[in-house]
């Protein structure tokens, strides 16, 4: 697939999910827009949700991206920055508070003079602290009245201080947006060969930006696709989710899905219930 044509594709892709955030949350809302005109993988998920007043335990899986989260609470107002996870994390949230969300799809092109994402893997850490201006624009999301003025509010603060204009596409982000459109089911050895560069320098670069490997990437996306999959179909079979992820058979299905979180499939969805 040449580079066009997954970069049309990119934009069809269903975006990362969070199924216990949805399920454990009330007025759950997204939107995916292209939020960076110099990376190729510039698309970001947008969502915002309310808590209730006795919030269960909710936890946060694997999804490729990094994630910037805002806690809108006049009392304990906060922005996080967590870089991307290796296994189920859990998500602390406060009482009867809106949290409002960005989600890049690929670090590519974000500022790296204040911070770089690589260096965040399976942490997080207090926004404020690395970025500029981000305490008023902290104040302007929590003063904000709804969803679509948040999403307005970061697209414009992310032109001016999060967006490394100087950026210059490069091949990781082709390897990212090939295994994402490939939904993780094409081995790491076929995306090299298309990409004329040997699998040590693709690994080496792709590690730089991302932090973890090619296969653990590529794993990842599988992943996504499979929890996509039985979220959004009630009645299908774990063997036919296994078969059209690309595992090998249930049992690699299994196997493969507890290297992310701590239960297999099955009891990961009935949790969801």
């Amino acid at each position: 697939m040449t580079l066009s044509q997954v970069i049309q594709r990119i934009g069809q892709i269903s975006p990362p999910i969070q199924p216990k955030i949805r399920a454990n949350v009330k007025h759950y809302t997204e939107a995916t827009l292209k939020w960076n005109p110099d990376s190729v993988k510039g698309y970001a998920l947008f969502y915002q949700f309310l808590t209730d007043s006795n919030p269960s335990s909710i936890s946060l899986i694997p999804d490729g991206c990094v994630n910037i989260l805002f806690r809108c609470d006049e009392r304990a107002p906060a922005i996080s920055l967590a870089g991307i996870m290796l296994k189920e994390q859990p998500l602390q949230l406060l009482p009867n508070t809106t949290y409002f969300g960005f989600k890049p799809y690929s670090p590519a092109a974000i500022e790296k003079k204040y911070l770089k994402t690589a260096a965040l893997l399976d942490d997080k850490v207090d926004f404020k602290h690395y970025f500029p201006a981000a305490e008023q624009l902290l104040e302007q999301v929590l003063q904000a009245p709804g969803f679509q003025e948040r999403l307005r509010l970061l697209l414009k603060y992310a032109q001016k201080h999060f967006i490394d204009h100087n950026y210059v596409y490069a091949l990781q982000e082709y390897l990212a947006l090939s295994m994402c459109v490939a939904k993780g089911q094409k081995s790491i050895g076929e995306l090299v060969k298309t990409i004329g560069y040997s699998g040590r320098h693709c690994r080496k670069r792709f590690k730089n930006l991302f932090g973890i490997t090619l296969a653990h990437y590529n794993r990842i996306m599988r992943f996504q696709n499979a929890v996509k999959t039985f979220y959004h179909n009630d009645h299908i079979s774990m063997t036919t989710i296994a078969h059209e992820s690309g595992y090998f058979d249930q049992a690699h299905f299994i196997r493969d899905f507890k290297r992310f979180v701590d239960d297999p499939p099955q009891k990961f969805k009935q949790n969801l219930a």
